[in-house]
């Protein structure tokens, strides 16, 4: 059977698509695509520049309330050289309301100082516009928020952060968003295909020229390959510069063998900001041993996991 499975994929590899590729699409943007988008990049002079990650896991979660332990790390980085480096973690107590404008839900921090809006259901930064909005979704907005700040405390030349470039909110990091600090956003995965339908980093990599290159798809989207020998393609964003001018900023920093042609400072900051499996088991123990049973708290959404502790 499994010989059939790979026999149907290489056809339909082989086979492709016979229509010219004519754009790309980067969530709901069509893009059109031509090849003269394609730069050559080299390494440029270094600057000090902030590398930043965040990570949470779920102490215990319901549909009306959830505990979240939340760490943010960040690496100050000039060229190849770590010049300091900064953590802070904590908990967020996430809970849902009810006020004259609908459901909404409260975030309290501890251990972290930062005052965090309500934010409602209908909040596009949640990704679902319903009234099934899990507190999940508000932990990831509270992360994004905590990982602004630290960028807004220790102020560089040049940032650099884990996945699209979402906005800085204005009202409260105005050392980011009023300079123009070089905000670049690294996406380790992407969603974007071609009008034919195929990925788009696939599709880019058979048609780009040798070497490292950038592709600008868009003034502040685009795609590179940070190292020759690199086996991938990342989706880069970028605020106050240019694609190329941020690309050729990550190249000297792309080349660790561990994961050749992604940024070393990301790469440390996803391992140092990541809460593992067992800190939170160890968590989570540590809660209900002071707390009690969960269990009635959970029950609305834990099915799923006592079902998976069987198998």
């Amino acid at each position: 059977m499994m010989q059939d499975v790979v026999a149907h994929v290489r056809s339909i590899i082989k086979r492709g698509d016979t229509r010219p590729v004519t754009s790309l699409s980067v969530g709901s943007t069509q893009i059109p695509y031509d090849t003269a988008h394609f730069s050559s990049l080299s390494p440029t002079n270094p600057c000090r520049t902030l590398f930043v990650d965040g990570g949470n896991a779920e102490v215990f979660s319901s549909p009306h309330l959830a505990v979240h332990f939340i760490r943010i790390y960040g690496a100050v980085y000039s060229g190849a050289t770590r010049l300091s480096r900064h953590t802070t973690e904590g908990f967020a107590i996430i809970r849902l309301v009810h006020g004259a404008t609908g459901f909404s839900y409260q975030t309290h921090l501890i251990g972290m100082s930062l005052a965090i809006p309500e934010i409602s259901l209908t909040d596009m930064r949640l990704g679902s516009v319903s009234q099934n909005v899990m507190p999940q979704a508000v932990a990831d907005v509270v992360r994004h928020c905590l990982e602004w700040q630290m960028i807004d405390q220790h102020a560089c030349e040049a940032v650099v952060k884990d996945g699209a470039l979402h906005d800085c909110p204005q009202d409260v990091y105005r050392t980011v968003s009023q300079n123009t600090v070089l905000q670049i956003g690294v996406s380790k995965t992407t969603t974007a295909l071609t009008n034919t339908g195929v990925s788009a980093p696939y599709h880019l990599s058979g048609t780009c020229p040798p070497g490292s290159w950038v592709y600008a798809a868009h003034p502040t989207i685009g795609f590179a390959k940070l190292h020759p020998r690199a086996t991938h393609v990342f989706r880069i964003d970028v605020k106050n510069g240019t694609l190329h001018q941020a690309a050729s900023l990550l190249v000297p920093t792309c080349t660790d063998a561990t994961f050749l042609g992604y940024p070393y400072g990301l790469l440390e900051a996803d391992l140092r900001a990541a809460v593992t499996a067992r800190e939170q088991r160890y968590l989570r123990h540590l809660f209900v041993a002071k707390y009690g049973t969960v269990q009635p708290l959970e029950q609305a959404s834990d099915a799923h996991d006592m079902l998976n502790a069987l198998h």
